[in-house]
Order: C-alpha cells, then structure tokens, then sequence
C-alpha cells in the first residue's frame, strides 16, 4: 500500500544513514523504468497491483525528490540521472513556449491536426482535419497552467522517436515544441508505439484515445 510522500519520508527516510537513502533512491529509479516498459510494452502483469502503475510513478517520483533531499542533509550528493537532467532542461524550457503541434493519422480517423499557441497569458486551441470533421470549441486556458500541464507529463524523459513496425495500418503521430528567439524545435514521432502516459498528452489537447474531440 502506497502512504503520502510526506509520510514516507518521516518513516523512511528521516534519520536513516545515506547508504541506506541511496539504495532506496535506485530502487525507486529501478521501478519507474520498469513501470514505464510495461505500460509502453502493454504488458499486464498477473498480479497488477493497486494503485495503477502511474500512480505508482508519480508516488515514486515525489518520494525520489525528498530521498534526495534527505541525502542531502547526511552530506551524501544524489546526482540526477540523465533522464532526469533531460526533463529537467525541458521543463526549463517551457517558460519559452510559444506553440504546440500535435498531428495523428490512421486508416479510420485520416489525419488531425491539434496547434495550441501561446498568446500573453492565455492558450489558444485550433483544430484541423483532412476530412474537415467539426470540432467543438476549446476555450483559451490559462498559460502557466497550461505550461505546468505539460511539465508534469516529464516529455523531457520521452523518446524522440516510438515505431513498432509488426502493426500495419495503425496510428501515426508526430509531436511538435516551438519556441521564442533562436531555440531549435523539438520533435518526436510514434508509429504505433506511445510513452507510457501518452493518455495524459491526449487529455490535456482535449483528444481521446480513440482520436476523436473530446
């Protein structure tokens, strides 16, 4: 059973040796991987556990960041992984933000497209399609809520590039980050393969997994 973070670290953590913070440190590191291929894999353990699997990143996620600062406080440095330290800059990089791409196509949806571009404080939604589908109507949100949305979803720590080539005729999608001055873009692609929490990308565009408007 999963306790609060806060909880966690008055049981676990607070006046324990930093050998012994370390080694819960990479354990916990160790169960985000894995967590992460199963979801990516669609692999469904016999014995899946509650809570869910991202439920248990997040959990993990917290956890690390108060292990961290608890060796810390022994004198013990925790250097971030270099997945860490890609999020890290990327989540950096947002306060730079000025427009989101994001397009899929499929045999039975033709191509989408979603542009969600930063204008003063607000986001504005425009949606496209090939086959001219209407869409509803996506109110401007709040710009730095916005911008916190995405970095909660730790896209630094995604791939550039999913594909599994043993599906035909399934989903293509390309993700794109533009931002102010001379930054360069960045891109990621999937040919039937997604991140682990590629739902919660979807959700936050207001898309559901199925392709379609929310």
């Amino acid at each position: 059973m999963i306790i609060s973070p806060k909880l966690y670290a008055e049981t676990e953590l607070k006046g324990k040796p930093s050998k012994e913070i370390m080694k819960r440190i990479r354990l916990m590191r160790r169960e985000i991987r894995d967590l992460k291929k199963e979801l990516e894999e669609n692999i469904r353990p016999t014995d899946e556990m509650f809570p869910g699997r991202l439920q248990r990143i997040r959990w993990n996620r917290e956890c690390i960041a108060l292990a961290r600062k608890a060796a810390e406080e022994t004198g013990e440095a925790c250097p971030l992984t270099k997945a860490e330290q890609r999020d890290l800059a990327f989540n950096a990089s947002l306060q730079d933000l000025k427009k989101v791409t994001f397009e899929y196509s499929g045999y039975a949806i033709g191509i989408e497209k979603v542009i969600c571009t930063l204008m003063g404080k607000k986001v504005v939604f425009r949606y496209e399609s090939l086959f001219n589908r209407k869409h509803a109507d996506h109110e401007p949100v709040d710009r730095e809520e916005f911008i916190d949305d995405i970095a909660h979803l730790h896209i630094g720590e995604w791939k550039r590039r999913y594909s599994d080539p043993m599906i035909k005729d399934g989903i293509t999608w390309q993700l794109k980050f533009e931002y102010e001055g001379d930054m360069k873009p960045v891109h990621i692609h999937g040919y039937n393969s997604f991140p682990y929490n590629y739902d919660g990308l979807l959700d936050l565009l207001g898309i559901d997994p199925e392709g379609d408007r929310l």
